[in-house]
């Protein structure tokens, strides 16, 4: 019984697994079974789902309302920027 029960933590990595792709049938067994008595987690993995589908959503509009016309950054701007990023990451 103890190999069928997950610890909330690893039931919350299951329910992020599962948002980039199919778990295991083992994986989606103990999912199951731990969000049937874990309020939390089963509260965790709606909002997850509600989150995912709200950004792939946004991805989406952007992606088709983006006019033609509409300005793009400037190849000086992304220099910039990825210049300022590696030096921030050159202090860490």
């Amino acid at each position: 019984m103890q190999i069928l029960m997950l610890s909330c933590e690893k039931a919350t990595l299951y329910i992020e697994k599962s948002a980039l792709k199919d778990l295991s049938r083992p994986q989606s067994i103990q999912l199951k079974m731990h969000t049937a008595v874990c309020d939390a987690c089963k509260q965790y993995q709606r909002h997850s789902i509600l989150i995912n589908h709200a950004i792939k959503k946004h991805l989406a509009d952007i992606s088709t309302s983006r006019s033609p016309t509409e300005p793009r950054m400037g190849y000086q701007a992304k220099q910039h920027i990825q210049q300022e990023i590696e030096n921030k990451l050159s202090q860490n």
